[in-house]
């Protein structure tokens, strides 16, 4: 065990440097409720520093150097976001095909499995309709619309849905992809759906209205995004037959579901548990909870630990996170039972009024993950997972965000198996919040391998007001200490934590941190150790995080019994930022104060 203090924490001069438009409260990247990872050296970033709480201003012209941003009503849009705007803008890049009035597709065109406009008597929408975007003045081009308000299922046997990039989707209800969902359905017997999403689709939930998407077990989603054109999905107002709203205000919280994977991989539940018959057709299913009442065929989880549920890659999920009932919500992403034969890469998710992302046991590895402000907590892991989840961000926003991660066994069994252990690495958390905010709070017999994993205030970073903070500290252990919680490599500073406690202790009564920050583990949680963990664990009051490249300076040591972190704290890799590729950079988006 290494336990050791570096030094005192250095004053941080620069309050507020990032974030077009924005003023207020001194916290980083983003103002607010929504703090979004922004692209350090791109003009228009500097918004002042808030003052009072007043405008921040645009911090010069709005248009970089680059070419590459544009700042509309704050938001900062990437072009290349939008597949189709090298027909429409000759500042694209490209030679313009059409005249920015013309529709960009034929409107009896729409992509099976959605709706024609003939029958759905929708046009188009104008998502840019700013007057000056475009080069020629008053330009409002018009994107073709489709609506999905069904489920995709198989037609006469398995079946190819894409949604490709030439139409703009409106979602309006809790669609499913497959019928993989009954209770007792096994790998054999569930439809095989597949949904292809190709790079640069925007899919738009009618705000209000609890829509989401959930791939049910035996099916398939490939989102094929790219880092010049990832996929959007987020909130829109509109009507059933017509977005009326503004599609590139993605400032909302809580306004659709978001999206849900499941797959047949192992939970530590059993379907006799939790509304099931006890046949064990399929083992440990559970019935999910991040579904609209009346929808029961939501059943997920199995004993196949390979199984895939396709391919999600450069995907942005914003202002998710609805509520269907009291303690059942959705998150950004949802991932239930996920089997490691899927891929999951270049996530962001930013503004869900729940989770960034949750795992509901499953094997699933993520990487290069983006969670922005999320109400709740921003990973949430749960009933058994093992997974990796490598080279993450997860920023709590000024006034919202409970824990950076919370992390669960089984509340109805703590040796329920498989336990939930998953292995962070290269994991970034920084702490504001709520007063009662807190970095890691694990509990009901959770185990984990934290592998040059920086759990720190927000006020680390070096464009951020020192103040900014968890409001209770970094650690809070609940329950007992699992003798698989190991830290290989921890290095942490929080200003909030309990006075007179051990380093890192959270302010939060019962916390049995001291037992395992002394290389202990405590399985009756009696506040004694029942044997030995490894917590190679540094509080570094010196750490700091670049606010512009996310980079971490810490006096940590590297950890030489990692498996699977590279060898750098944090997220980023310093070879990256040096050279200016962030895996965040380039695609990711940036939201202005609410």
């Amino acid at each position: 065990m290494t336990m050791q203090r570096t030094g005192l924490l250095a004053l941080i001069a620069s309050a507020l440097l990032i974030v077009a438009g924005c003023g207020g409260d001194d916290v980083d990247i983003v103002q607010g409720d929504t703090n979004v990872i922004v692209e350090g050296g791109t003009g228009g970033d500097t918004g002042g520093d808030g003052g009072d709480g007043g405008d921040g201003g645009n911090g010069g012209d709005p248009t970089p150097a680059t070419g590459d941003f544009f700042d509309l009503g704050g938001f900062l849009l990437n072009e290349d976001i939008h597949p189709l705007l090298d027909n429409i803008d000759p500042t694209g890049g490209g030679s313009p095909d059409i005249t920015p009035e013309t529709p960009l597709a034929d409107q009896t065109t729409c992509p099976a499995g959605t709706i024609d406009p003939d029958s759905a008597t929708i046009n188009s929408v104008v998502l840019f309709d700013d007057g000056d975007f475009f080069e020629g003045g008053d330009a409002n081009p018009e994107f073709p619309v489709c609506v999905i308000d069904s489920d995709f299922r198989e037609d006469g046997g398995p079946t190819t849905y894409t949604l490709t990039n030439d139409h703009v989707y409106l979602l309006l209800n809790a669609a499913l992809v497959g019928n993989g969902g009954a209770l007792d359905q096994t790998e054999a017997d569930a439809e095989d759906v597949t949904l292809n999403i190709e790079a640069g689709t925007q899919i738009y939930a009618q705000a209000g209205e609890r829509a989401s998407i959930r791939v049910t077990r035996g099916s398939t989603i490939n989102i094929n995004g790219t880092s010049d054109q990832p996929v959007i999905m987020a909130a829109v107002d509109a009507t059933n037959t017509n977005i009326t709203g503004d599609p590139t205000d993605l400032t909302g919280r809580g306004d659709w579901g978001g999206l849900v994977v499941d797959g047949f991989a192992p939970t530590n539940g059993t379907d006799a548990g939790n509304g099931g018959d006890g046949s064990n057709d399929v083992p440990n299913e559970q019935l999910s909870e991040a579904a609209p009442t009346g929808q029961t065929n939501v059943y997920f989880g199995g004993g196949n630990p390979n199984d895939s549920s396709g391919s999600i890659t450069y995907i942005l999920i914003g202002e998710s996170g609805v509520s269907f009932r009291p303690d059942a919500e959705l998150q950004g992403l949802t991932l239930e039972g996920v089997g490691d034969g899927t891929t999951i890469e270049n996530v962001q998710i930013f503004g869900s009024d729940d989770d960034g992302i949750e795992w509901f046991g499953g094997t699933v590895d993520v990487s290069n993950v983006i969670i922005n402000a999320a109400s709740d907590d921003g990973l949430d892991i749960d009933l058994g997972y093992q997974g990796v989840i490598k080279n993450a961000i997860v920023r709590q926003g000024s006034q919202v965000g409970d824990r950076t991660s919370e992390a669960d066994g089984n509340g109805d069994g703590f040796d329920r198996t498989p336990v939930t252990r998953p292995v962070l690495a290269n994991v970034l958390m920084l702490g504001d919040g709520d007063n009662e905010s807190i970095g890691l709070m694990m509990r009901e017999g959770y185990g984990a391998d934290f592998e040059h994993v920086v759990v720190a205030d927000g006020g680390v970073v070096t464009t951020v007001a020192d103040t900014v903070a968890y409001g209770l500290g970094c650690f809070l252990n609940r329950d007992e200490v699992d003798e698989d919680l190991n830290a290989l490599g921890l290095a942490f500073f929080c200003t909030n934590d309990a006075a007179g406690g051990d380093p890192g202790e959270a302010d939060a009564s019962d916390n049995l941190f001291p037992v395992w920050a002394a290389g202990g583990y405590d399985e009756n949680g009696d506040g004694s150790a029942d044997g030995a963990v490894t917590f190679d664990a540094t509080e570094d009051s010196g750490l700091s995080v670049d606010g512009s490249t996310y980079e971490v300076t810490t006096s940590a040591a590297l950890n030489g019994s990692v498996t699977e972190a590279d060898a750098y704290y944090g997220a980023v890799d310093p070879a990256d930022a040096a050279a200016g590729t962030e895996f965040w950079r380039g695609w990711t988006v940036h939201i202005s104060n609410r």
